[in-house]
């Protein structure tokens, strides 16, 4: 068989730049039913919002576990700090994988960081 690249660490993943500004495309076209309230389209759009939120929410969470590495070096206390985040408060992380993905700030504070 072929060979497998190895899996990243968590705090590395990311959705690569194309494919960032389709999810917020149609994170805007999941908005467009309930906006205008075409009632055939509501569930379509409820999909889509919910695709695109669990996209960016994990996008968030790998980013605030990017930026934790850099302090706490514990992966268990990295994910339970992550993971009361995502009970308190997911569209916050969301809403931080969507600035993340425009903004691309992990290659900013790599450059940053030496």
């Amino acid at each position: 068989g072929g060979k497998v690249a190895p899996i990243p660490a968590f705090s590395e993943f990311f959705l690569p730049k194309d494919q960032g500004v389709y999810m917020i495309l149609l994170f805007a076209a999941s908005m467009l039913p309930s906006l205008f309230g075409w009632e055939s389209y509501l569930l379509m759009g409820d999909m889509l919002f919910g695709l695109t939120t669990a996209v960016f929410a994990i996008e968030g969470m790998s980013f605030m576990d990017f930026l934790l590495r850099l302090k706490i070096k514990n992966p268990y206390g990295r994910g339970a700090i992550i993971a009361v985040f995502y009970l308190l408060a997911p569209y916050l992380l969301m809403t931080a994988g969507a600035v993340e993905q425009g903004m691309q700030l992990r290659r900013h504070i790599k450059v940053i960081k030496g």
